[in-house]
């Protein structure tokens, strides 16, 4: 019960090699970074999270997330009426 297979030795090397990748290779993995919503971390930047071309940790990014968030908002204070 005690012993582990070869197959538990695998899995856990790569485990191990997963967790020892740089934030460069773990981005380099992103096959289309165009479409949908990505998060990637650059050590000099910081964070650049996106959702397709759209950078949203930028002032423009912002004030678009507070507007969807106020239309919502306003859209539900009005249905409740």
């Amino acid at each position: 019960m005690g012993e582990l297979t070869q197959q538990d030795g695998k899995d856990n090397a790569e485990e191990k090699e997963a967790r020892m990748k740089t934030a460069e290779e773990i981005n380099a993995q992103i096959q289309n970074p165009e479409h949908g919503f990505h998060a990637e971390f650059k050590e000099n930047e910081g964070w650049d999270i996106r959702f397709g071309r759209l950078k949203l940790n930028t002032w423009y990014g912002t004030l678009i997330i507070l507007g969807i968030v106020l239309a919502v908002f306003i859209l539900f204070s009005e249905m409740s009426k």
